[in-house]
């Protein structure tokens, strides 16, 4: 181990494999001057999560495709679950974040069983792996 904490030190090699097929000349470099150090979030960091649009309007049925009917959570930790409830408390649907190159994630509008949601008011939680959570809400209007 490196004294920076960095598994790799200065020479170290990777070795990654692709299904690409390589033709002569084929060429791939990689550098890891960008790495930094993850540095655990705070309550003020999420409250930064926030979901948009809101309020949803959702339009004529004509008007659009179901590839356009989605929420967009912003502003998430790298890691984390996000469920989705009623005002009355009910489960209505979860989504999986895990990606520490976009702090986005959106939801398609369904339910649990792949049925469209009513309109009315909903709460989220953001749920990250240490049992930090954040509560929020939003509103889809007809």
């Amino acid at each position: 181990m490196s004294p920076t904490g960095y598994p790799f030190t200065a020479g170290d090699t990777l070795y990654f494999r692709t299904i690409k097929p390589f033709e002569n000349g084929d060429e791939f470099t990689f550098t890891a001057a960008n790495f930094s150090e993850e540095v655990p979030l705070t309550e003020n960091d999420l409250s930064r999560i926030k979901v948009v649009p809101n309020p949803y309007m959702v339009s004529a049925q004509w008007e659009q495709s179901e590839y356009k009917k989605k929420l967009l959570f912003t502003n998430l930790p790298s890691e984390c679950l996000i469920k989705i409830y009623t005002l009355t408390g009910e489960f209505v649907n979860s989504v999986e974040h895990d990606n520490p190159y976009d702090d986005s994630e959106s939801w398609d509008l369904t339910t649990i069983n792949r049925q469209e949601v009513a309109p009315g008011l909903y709460v989220f939680s953001v749920e990250l792996p240490d049992g930090k959570k954040h509560v929020g809400k939003f509103a889809i209007i007809r």
